[in-house]
């Protein structure tokens, strides 16, 4: 029998959204197995309060205490800890279990369930952390199995869950564990018995898909929430630094692995030409002659060249948006005069604004009259400014594919049409150095895969495809050092880049047109080192248990 890497006695925890049901169970079961106190944090005063008393009276005075908090609210989270500390003196495990299931509230869905979950885990980083003066622990931010597999009716909460594991993943590794002493873990429950699921009808985008998520749900065993919880303590006690643990209908907690991304090729193209690999055949879905584009961030960079190899494959227009004003008036110029005048229009837009990226779909439908294509590559590579970089590299372009839905849709009176989120290779396999940037670009593709579904296609008439660059040269790239969380992992962020065949941002723009021309929707395509891009298929997590 392997040695348990915690024993529990007189240990401290903190548990978010721990007032009533999975958190509480969480709480119940960690107190019934040594540890000595826990702060339960709720925005629900009357159900953590009630709890609490019930806690003392079972496991003696003072044992818990409940402190009101909103976890998406920096001043009651950075409170919370602090009270906690000043009552218990010590810190060692924290359970990130605060989230709702609500694309209904979406923004709100994505600051809770991914924004407060990350600077949850920086604070107690900060304050468990044996380089800062703490003894170490361990830290389980809950996702969900829905961050495993697309899921066509939740888009946003299988994201937001899909950030979780690629945060978690990423912090936990030995670079992490080396210098803090704490384990990030990752805990994907199946449905489970809460009001998360009774209330699910009421929690959807569209009430006309109620009867698609109640068949999902029927067609699962559910689970109790004390089954989770049995779960949760065994992976305190045994569960390695950073991995990834599913608990479903009711069987017992198991670990998943995922693959290296190259091994889970399945296209690969040829130069655009159609052709046969592994025995199917790529076909030829949209020619892009004649069609209308609008590109996020397309002033500079990648965005400026898939800008320009649209407008000479035969698109006729294209809306630039970015916050450069001088680079995209400057650029916009140059494309006029090279593809014709009129062919693009240049709209001063901060894609993270709702009013301004909301005018600049209706500015270029109103110059345009219609539109087809929607290349959402506004992003940045700065952990430094991580809550920006979740709200342009996620939360913007979420919106920005919800308003391309609307205006290309068939079912809204458009011609249907595509849309490309770009996101990373950093999406796909852990970046210790990176670990929000690489939470966005997980986000991005469970949100794609899951808006690409066919439930969606089927009604709008619209591809959405994920294309993942790889190391590219372009500022992203080249100022990355700068912001880095700490600045001493610049030299660990040089190492590893220095390992990566960078490519040039032309190459990246030839694969978009490739996807863009050949892709079935939902598709994930890798675009890197200067190779022909492929499209990767992600086993599912049933076959990943080892």
């Amino acid at each position: 029998m392997l040695e348990a890497l915690m024993d529990l006695q007189g240990k401290v925890a903190l548990v978010t959204g721990a007032a009533a049901g999975l958190g509480l169970e969480y709480v119940k079961i960690m107190l019934n197995n040594g540890i000595k106190h826990a702060a339960i944090l709720d925005s629900n005063h009357a159900a953590g309060s009630a709890a609490v008393g019930k806690l003392n009276e079972k496991f003696g005075a003072d044992t818990a205490i409940f402190i009101a908090c909103d976890v998406t609210k920096k001043e009651d989270l950075e409170g919370a800890f602090r009270k906690t500390l000043r009552t218990f003196k010590k810190l060692h495990i924290v359970i990130n279990n605060a989230g709702i299931m609500r694309d209904s509230v979406w923004e709100l869905e994505i600051s809770l369930n991914f924004t407060a979950l990350v600077r949850t885990t920086f604070l107690a980083l900060d304050l468990m952390g044996k380089d800062k003066g703490g003894e170490g622990g361990v830290v389980v931010n809950i996702a969900s199995v829905a961050g495993l597999i697309p899921v066509p009716v939740l888009p946003v909460y299988a994201a937001t869950k899909r950030a979780v594991i690629g945060f978690s993943q990423s912090l936990g590794v030995p670079f992490h564990e080396d210098r803090t002493g704490v384990r990030v873990l990752t805990l994907c429950p199946g449905a489970t018995d809460t009001p998360m699921i009774s209330d699910s009808r009421h929690c959807l985008l569209d009430d006309a898909w109620s009867d698609h998520l109640s068949a999902v749900i029927s067609s699962v065993s559910i689970q109790k929430p004390e089954f989770v919880a049995s779960a949760l303590l065994h992976m305190l006690k045994n569960a390695e630094n950073g991995s990834v643990w599913v608990v479903r209908e009711s069987k017992p907690v198991y670990e998943i692995k995922f693959p290296d991304y190259e091994t889970c090729k399945v296209y690969q193209s040829q130069g655009g030409v159609c052709h046969r690999f592994y025995g199917r055949i790529i076909g030829y879905i949209m020619d892009p002659q004649g069609k209308v584009a609008l590109v996020t961030g397309g002033a500079t960079g990648i965005g400026l060249e898939y800008v320009k190899i649209l407008l000479g494959n035969g698109v006729k227009h294209v809306a630039i948006l970015d916050v450069n004003l001088t680079a995209g008036s400057a650029e916009v110029k140059k494309i006029n005069e090279t593809f014709g005048a009129g062919c693009a229009i240049f709209i001063a837009c901060d894609a993270t604004k709702k009013d301004d990226i909301e005018d600049a779909f209706k500015k270029t439908v109103s110059t345009f009259k219609i539109l087809h294509i929607v290349i959402n590559n506004a992003g940045i590579m700065r952990d430094s400014v991580w809550e920006l970089e979740i709200s342009l590299n996620f939360t913007a372009l979420v919106r920005s594919t919800f308003l391309a839905l609307d205006l290309v849709g068939k079912d809204k009176g458009g011609e249907g049409g595509v849309v490309v989120n770009i996101a990373s290779v950093a999406g796909i396999a852990p970046v210790k150095i990176l670990p929000v940037y690489a939470g966005t670009k997980r986000a991005v593709i469970g949100f794609s895969q899951s808006i690409g579904a066919p439930f969606h296609e089927d009604r709008t008439g619209v591809r959405v495809l994920t294309l993942c660059p790889g190391v590219t040269d372009t500022p992203l790239i080249s100022e990355s050092p700068r912001y880095l969380l700490d600045k001493a992992w610049a030299d660990e962020l040089s190492t590893s880049l220095r390992k990566i065949p960078t490519q040039k941002p032309e190459f990246v723009a030839t694969a978009l047109l490739e996807i863009l021309k050949n892709a079935k929707s939902g598709s994930v395509w890798i675009a890197e080192g200067g190779k022909p891009v492929y499209e990767i298929k992600f086993p599912h997590y049933k076959t990943l248990k080892i």
